[in-house]
C-alpha cells in the first residue's frame, strides 16, 4: 500500500486531478512560521523495502526523502494542529522548483506512524472542491477553516496508511562540527573562490549552514559515514542531493561532492562533473 501512495505522490508530480489521488494544494493550511517541530517524527519510517526518512530541517520544518524507486522524491513539510488533529502539509519539490501542495492527517507512536493523504473525494463531499481548474488548485485555507468549525471523521479524510519504524535519528559525528573556511573552489577545471570572499561552512548537528557576507544563508542537512574510504557525505537541500567524500588533514577539510555520482578521489582533474572544496577550520576563540 505504502508503494502505491509513493507512486501516487510520483504521478501527482504531472497531474494533479486523478480520481483516487491524493487532492492538490496551492497552498497549505496554515503558516509554517508558526509550526511547531514534532520530534516524534522524525527518523525512518519503513513498509516490506520502502523506507521514508524524516529529518529536521530547521526549526519548524522536515524535509522527507524515499529510498528505492521514488529516491529522487523530496518534500519539505511541516506540523499543524487543527482541534485534536495533527495533520502534515507536504510541498513536492521537482526539478528544483516547489510543486503543489498535499496535506496528511496522522498519528505516531514509536512504533508506528499512521496516516491518510486528504483525497479528492473528501473535498468534494463537502463541497471544497476546486470545480474550476482554471482557477487553481485547492486551498489549504479553506480546508482549514472547514475543520475548525466542523468535527471530521479522520477515516473520511482519506485511505489510512501505516508504517513500522525503522530507526530514530542518531548524532551526527562530531569531526566536522564547527566553523570552516572555505579557501579553495574548483569545478571542472575552474578555480571559483575569488566569486565568494569570506564564505564560511558552519556544521551543526546533522545540519550544513553556508554563509557568504551580505548574502541570505543556505542550509542542508548533511550524512556522514565513517566507515567507507574515503569517507562520504550526503547533502540534501529542499530541492536537490549531493553525494560526496571528504578528508581531514589537520585543520584542513576536503570536500569533492557529486550531483548525480559520488567521486571517488579528490583529483583535481576529474573525468565526472563534480566541485573541489578546501576548507580550514576556524578557531572557537575567532
Amino acid at each position: 500500500m505504502f508503494r502505491k501512495w509513493i507512486l501516487l505522490i510520483v504521478a501527482f508530480i504531472v497531474l494533479l486531478a486523478i480520481t483516487g489521488c491524493p487532492a492538490g494544494f496551492e497552498s497549505p493550511l496554515g503558516d509554517k512560521a508558526k509550526a511547531k517541530l514534532d520530534k516524534a517524527l522524525l527518523g525512518q519510517w519503513q513498509e516490506d523495502e520502502t523506507i521514508m526518512t524524516i529529518e529536521q530541517f530547521n526549526e519548524n520544518e522536515y524535509l522527507i526523502t524515499f529510498n528505492g524507486k521514488a529516491e529522487n522524491v523530496v518534500l519539505k513539510a511541516f506540523s499543524l494542529q487543527v482541534g485534536n488533529l495533527s495533520f502534515l502539509n507536504c510541498q513536492i519539490i521537482k526539478d528544483n522548483e516547489p510543486g503543489a501542495w498535499v496535506i496528511a492527517q496522522y498519528e505516531v507512536t514509536p512504533e508506528k506512524l499512521h496516516f491518510r493523504l486528504v483525497e479528492d473525494s473528501f473535498l468534494r463531499e463537502n463541497k471544497l472542491m476546486e470545480i474550476d481548474l482554471a482557477s487553481g488548485p485547492n486551498s489549504g485555507p479553506k480546508l482549514f477553516e472547514f475543520l475548525q468549525v466542523n468535527t471530521v471523521n479522520p477515516e473520511k479524510l482519506g485511505e489510512l496508511e501505516s508504517l513500522q519504524c525503522a530507526g530514530k535519528p542518531q548524532e551526527a559525528p562530531t569531526e566536522l562540527q564547527g566553523i570552516w573556511k572555505v579557501v579553495y573552489i574548483e569545478m571542472e577545471g575552474e578555480r571559483l573562490e575569488e566569486r565568494v570572499p569570506g564564505a564560511m561552512m558552519i556544521f551543526d548537528g546533522n545540519k550544513l549552514i553556508v554563509r557568504k557576507p551580505q548574502e541570505k544563508d543556505d542550509e542542508a542537512l548533511f550524512k556522514l559515514d565513517l566507515s567507507q574510504s574515503p569517507k562520504t557525505i550526503d547533502l540534501k537541500t529542499k530541492d536537490r542531493m549531493m553525494l560526496g567524500i571528504y578528508q581531514i588533514e589537520g585543520d584542513q577539510l576536503i570536500m569533492a561532492m557529486g550531483r548525480d555520482v559520488r567521486p571517488v578521489n579528490f583529483d583535481e582533474k576529474s573525468e565526472i562533473k563534480r566541485i573541489l572544496i578546501k576548507l580550514i577550520r576556524q578557531k572557537k576563540d575567532r
